[in-house]
Parts: C-alpha cells; structure tokens; sequence
C-alpha cells in the first residue's frame, strides 16, 4: 500500500486494519532480514567511509576498487519500501487507537459516577468532569471542574480532586491501561473571573485601605 492510499485506512474496518497490520509487520521483518543479508555481503566487499563528515556511516567504500557509493545504492528500493511500510503501521496503530480511545471514553465518566454513588463523602457537589477530545493514539482527555464559589462557601480544598484523579487513574490503570491512556487537563474553575472581580478585588482594596488608614493614624501620632 502506498502514501497515497493511506487516507483510504480510515474506511477499513477494525478487522481489516488488524489483518493489514499482521502483513505489515511480516514484511517489516522480511525486509530486515533482507538488509542483514545484504549487510553482511557489502560489509566483506566494502568499508564505511568515516572519514566524511558530512554523511558518516552512510557511504561506502569498494575494498577493491575504493569507489565509493551510496547506502541506499545497495539497497535499491528496500529503503523506500520498508519507510512506506513503517508509515503504515504507525498509521494504522494510531486509527486502532483513536477508535479504542473513542469506544473507551465513557468508561472514565461511568466509573466516576459509579464509584460516587458508592464513596460519596469523596464526591463534593462543587467537583464535575467532562470529557474533552481524543487526543494522539487514542489518550482520553478529561477535565475537571470546580465551583469556585460554591467550593469557597464550604471551604473545600483543591486536594480532593487530586485525590480523586488518584483514583480514576487508578481504576484505569487497573483494568484499561493496556489499551489506551488516560490524560486529566488542568483544573477549569467556573466562576474564577466573577470572584476576582466582584470579591478578591474588593477584599484586597478593602485590606491596603485598612492598611494605610492605619499607617497614617500611627503617622500623625509623631
């Protein structure tokens, strides 16, 4: 299969694409051991030129003749081959996984009900998740969120969803792991704009005016 059917892949089904990738990697092997065969002939006729420092290890030497000639001469087209070869494995592992990724996600948000059903004291109300875009190979992206305000109110502490990440991560690792990863986004905090703006602002102007009033009372005492 060449680069310009490549596109075609996203078309294939699961079972199509893990059968194309069994031949890829039959003739990825097939390859090698045709470069190892040539390897070990051109290496009792020829010489790598490590004086080039341009191209090391890259052009050969004649022990007879001392022409020198390119690797890739050697080798013919197997280069070209065996990089097509390897673009479409990657190529095709990364669809698998993507497609894994996309049949996995809900999981995450499952187990996070789930497993808040059964610990709630664990599960504040003012902590949410939400699933974000399948990223490379398949990683489920999730982020979390917290009320600013309504986690201020109950004085709640930011470690618990970190503990809760723990957790899922866990779970994940557990029993998911060996399919495709899972990545929690920093924290978004809903209403972090409206606190710095109607309350920090406010508190802090309140407290440098307190401070200096207080600065010019003990002034005037001199």
């Amino acid at each position: 299969m060449n680069l310009i059917e490549f596109d075609n892949l996203e078309k294939m089904s699961d079972d199509s694409l893990k059968r194309r990738l069994s031949v890829l990697e039959r003739r990825i092997e097939k390859i090698k051991e045709i470069f190892e065969k040539v390897r070990q002939e051109y290496n009792r006729k020829f010489r790598w030129d490590v004086e080039d420092s341009n191209e090391p290890r890259y052009i050969y030497v004649s022990r007879k003749t001392g022409n020198r000639m390119k690797r890739q001469d050697y080798y013919n087209d197997l280069y070209e081959v065996l990089d097509n070869s390897r673009k479409e494995h990657m190529t095709i592992n990364r669809i698998i996984k993507e497609r894994k990724g996309h049949s996995l996600k809900d999981y995450v948000i499952s187990f996070i009900v789930m497993d808040k059903k059964g610990n709630p004291s664990l599960y504040p109300d003012w902590v949410s998740f939400k699933l974000d875009d399948i990223g490379y190979h398949g990683v489920i992206n999730v982020i979390p969120y917290i009320d600013l305000n309504e986690m201020l109110k109950q004085k709640g502490d930011v470690g618990t969803v970190i503990d809760i990440i723990r957790r899922v991560e866990m779970f994940w690792k557990r029993y998911l792991s060996n399919e495709v990863g899972i990545n929690f986004r920093k924290i978004n905090y809903v209403g972090l704009d409206d606190y710095v703006k109607n309350v920090f602002r406010k508190e802090i102007k309140d407290r440098v005016n307190s401070e200096l009033d207080a600065k010019n009372t003990d002034s005037s005492k001199i």
